[in-house]
């Protein structure tokens, strides 16, 4: 959707519906043009959704793997055989973490911030092999946080192996989230 106004220098957003003055370098989201305020507004809630998720992970793990581990070294279970069950944990948490986005395309972080991981192609919601291949990339170090920073322009890595987009449910029915949309 390009500018509907250019004369008065204003667009239409998509999502808000709202006319808002076009900025010098206009906010693009999936390859539709947005206003400002939507566009950040997704982007903090991805961001937030995200934190959430660690956040939740995180208490996951420590209430898995901490009584665990303090009750194998307190039956004298050698520290080297206690540490290599601890790794395996959370080695299989972090598994866990890859496929988060398969339970019918929502994380808990998404779920509770009205987003949705799709299909590009069908709109069909995120398979646990689409959640995995989009989360595969977070392994290698340095990455979440450049994932973090791409947020604002839809797709992040992974999401293109995946052949996956995030939606925002409350304008699900809009460009630039519908299936078809440009990307």
């Amino acid at each position: 959707m390009k500018l509907d106004n250019v004369e008065n220098n204003l667009m239409l957003c998509p999502l808000c519906e709202k006319e808002k003055k076009v900025e010098k370098k206009e906010k693009v989201l999936y390859g539709v043009s947005v206003c400002r305020s939507c566009y950040y507004k997704l982007a903090n809630r991805r961001q937030m959704a995200f934190f959430v998720d660690i956040l939740i992970w995180r208490v996951v793990q420590t209430i898995i793997a901490m009584p665990l581990i303090v009750a194998l070294m307190r039956r004298g279970v050698p520290h080297g055989n206690v540490q290599i069950l601890a790794t395996g944990i959370l080695c299989l948490l972090l598994l866990v973490f890859f496929f988060k986005d398969g339970f019918g395309g929502y994380s808990p972080g998404k779920a509770l911030l009205g987003l949705r991981v799709v299909d590009q192609s069908t709109g069909e919601p995120a398979t646990f092999l689409a959640s995995f291949k989009r989360n595969l990339i977070l392994i290698v170090p340095i990455v979440p946080l450049l994932v973090a920073i791409r947020l604002c322009k839809g797709h992040r890595w992974g999401d293109r192996w995946a052949n996956t987009k995030v939606i925002w449910k409350k304008h699900e029915d809009k460009a630039p989230f519908l299936v078809g949309s440009p990307s």
